[in-house]
Formats: C-alpha cells, sequence, structure tokens
C-alpha cells in the first residue's frame, strides 16, 4: 500500500485502474486479482491501514514517561506525520466516489475526539489543565476535525491535511496570545 501513496497524493484515485496499481506495485493484473476484487477493495485496504496508522498517536497521548504536555505535542506531530501525504485530491475522491470509507474517516475522528476528551479529563484532574468543561473542548476538536478534514476547506486555505491539524494543535496547546 505504502507505494500506492504518493501516486494518490498526488493524482487522487479516481483516475487509477487496476492496471495502473499494478505496475505501481510491480505485479501483474492477474496478481493483483488474486489478491484483491477490485480497486475499491484496494482503497478500503489503503485507508483503513492510514487510520490503524494515525491511530498510533494513542500510545504517544498515553506516554507516561513523557510529561504531561509532551505527550500531547508528541501525539499531535506524530498524527501530522501519518496524514502529511493526505491531499486535497485525495480527500475530495474519498469524499465523493467512496461515502463508505469517508464514514471510517468520520468514525476515526470520533474516536480522536474521545480519547482527546479523556486526556482533557485527566489533565484536568491532575491539575495540569484549567478546569475547562471537556465537552467544550472536546466540541472544539470535532468542529475543527471536521472542518480540517473538509477538501474544500484545505482547497481554499492552500493547506495539506498535515498542515492544517499542526496549526490547529498548535493553537490549542498555545493560544494566540504572546506570551
Amino acid at each position: 500500500m505504502e507505494l500506492l501513496s504518493p501516486h494518490f497524493r498526488d493524482k487522487g484515485i479516481k483516475y487509477f485502474s487496476m492496471d495502473d496499481m499494478a505496475e505501481i506495485i510491480g505485479i501483474s493484473k492477474a496478481t493483483l486479482y488474486k489478491y484483491f476484487k477490485s480497486r475499491d477493495e484496494i482503497v478500503a485496504l489503503f485507508i483503513t491501514d492510514k487510520l490503524q496508522k494515525s491511530a498510533g498517536f494513542v500510545t504517544r497521548l498515553h506516554d507516561e514517561s513523557q510529561p504531561y504536555i509532551d505527550r500531547y505535542k508528541n501525539a499531535v506531530a506524530y498524527f501530522c506525520e501519518t496524514v502529511s501525504d493526505t491531499s486535497v485530491v485525495l480527500l475530495s475522491d474519498l469524499k465523493e466516489l467512496y461515502p463508505d470509507i469517508w464514514l471510517m474517516i468520520d468514525q476515526f475522528r470520533d474516536y480522536s475526539t474521545k480519547i482527546l476528551t479523556e486526556y482533557y479529563d485527566r489533565g484536568i484532574k491532575e491539575g495540569i489543565f484549567n478546569p475547562i468543561h471537556t465537552a467544550i473542548l472536546a466540541a472544539g476538536d470535532q468542529y475543527a476535525l471536521t472542518i480540517l478534514t473538509d477538501p474544500e476547506f484545505l482547497k481554499k486555505t492552500d493547506m495539506t491535511l498535515g498542515e492544517a491539524i499542526e496549526e490547529y494543535f498548535e493553537l490549542r496547546a498555545n493560544g494566540i496570545i504572546k506570551r
């Protein structure tokens, strides 16, 4: 799947045939069909793999060998790294052509928001964060992640998904006031 990533990033998914994918992977089309029934199955596996890798942010967020705030920064940096090759054209194609796969992305956003809410709750309980209602923080994260994964927003701002998420979480961690 890694071999397909730069091609999906640059051109999206819409125009890739099984022939194209077989050529990129370096196998015959017949061999590709031995393992996959369709292009849709390859796309689903590609996105599932990307989401599983991105979920590694949770391990970093829970790494108790790190200071609490560093965990947040490490988790965000890791997440941004895993989505850095997710382009606007790839997201547009997924949203337009693969509603079931887009649903997986929506579910991952919900899962991520739940994990962040638990992190905020614990940070408040441990006196690291100000006592703010975490439902508000979680709603902000949920809304931000929904906007940041919107291909139209990314096109309009000329940002990659990784850049947009990094900016958002930098704002979340440090605020807008100069210190």
